[in-house]
């Protein structure tokens, strides 16, 4: 699993996705096509939001009731996501070649600020 998938995993838990693991299941219905995630919704599906890559699905899932502002600051060199929740600022700053290249990097920053949040609130949304 790459670091990206495991941040993307790590975010999903924490947004509320859980895994259906096959021990979860009656006998007759534990096979591999049956292992997917549920949603917060209550809606299964066998792939997770890209959060790492989708800016709109940070923006649906992720982004707790207590944050108050998110704030993107662009650079030649890269993104810098800055939020504020509770009072506290969190940010997320990711490389890029051009300032271009630093909006489509905006989805990246967005989690790596986000990370922080999760890691300073011990994974509590």
């Amino acid at each position: 699993m790459t670091e990206k998938e495991k941040l993307n995993e790590k975010l999903a838990k924490f947004a509320g996705f859980k895994f259906q693991e096959l021990e979860d299941l009656l006998p007759k219905y534990r096979h591999e096509a049956n292992r997917h995630w549920i949603y917060p919704t209550g809606e299964y599906n066998h792939q997770l939001p890209d959060f790492t890559n989708d800016p709109n699905a940070c923006f649906k899932w992720l982004l707790p009731d207590k944050v108050s502002e998110v704030v993107f600051t662009y650079y030649d060199n890269g993104v810098d996501c800055w939020i504020l929740a509770n009072g506290q600022d969190f940010s997320g700053w990711v490389d890029a070649k051009s300032k271009k290249d630093a909006v489509e990097k905006s989805a990246p920053a967005l989690c790596l600020a986000i990370e922080k949040l999760i890691d300073s609130s011990g994974g509590k949304k």
